[in-house]
């Protein structure tokens, strides 16, 4: 056998393997198959076929980001997802539809992690308020218990809405919590009394 129909033989077995990897979904393993015929033999059509499993990989990465980010998001932990969904934006073209639905991700998982931070901050800063005496002192001065119950029941229905999905609604509630316990509304009702 001469060394040109060698040569044939080896470049049609990697072009068949790479084939035959390129069916399963394994583009990385195709793209080595074909890489090797290639040193044999230059080819356009080839070259068409690894840069189509190029870019089915990209495809696969992109898919597993945004799937990574969907599934953070169903946990509530809204800061991974929106680093995995602009993880899966950096390989996306600017003219690539995709690109829209991830953003869309990305800012309903911000609004997300804004109500919740406002949340937390109030689960936080409303007792250590009432802890450093600012909400102590008028409570101490006045006798009257109903603006903290108010505000844990507004604290209370806050997280129920923002579970619910409604973010607006919570952030209203939270709004409602912010003002039993601020500073200045305490400290102008304290010296009304």
């Amino acid at each position: 056998m001469d060394t040109k129909a060698a040569n044939g033989t080896r470049f049609e077995i990697h072009k068949e393997k790479g084939e035959a990897y390129f069916s399963t979904g394994a583009f990385e393993a195709a793209i080595v198959e074909w890489k090797k015929a290639l040193e044999i033999r230059a080819d356009a059509g080839m070259k068409a076929r690894i840069d189509e499993a190029r870019r089915r990989l990209s495809d696969r990465a992109v898919s597993d980001q945004v799937s990574r980010g969907d599934k953070m998001y169903a946990e509530r932990l809204y800061r991974e997802a929106i680093k995995a969904w602009t993880e899966a934006l950096e390989p996306l073209a600017d003219v690539d539809p995709r690109r829209a639905e991830v953003w869309k991700k990305i800012e309903a998982a911000r609004r997300r992690e804004k109500v919740r931070r406002a949340i937390l901050w109030g689960a936080i800063a409303v007792p250590l308020a009432a802890v450093l005496g600012t909400a102590a002192n008028y409570f101490m001065r006045t006798s009257e218990t109903d603006r903290m119950k108010e505000a844990r029941d507004a604290f209370q229905r806050a997280v129920n809405l923002e579970k619910e999905g409604s973010l607006d609604d919570a952030a209203r509630e939270y709004g409602v919590v912010v003002a039993k316990y601020d500073d200045t509304e305490f400290s102008g009702q304290a010296k009304d009394r």
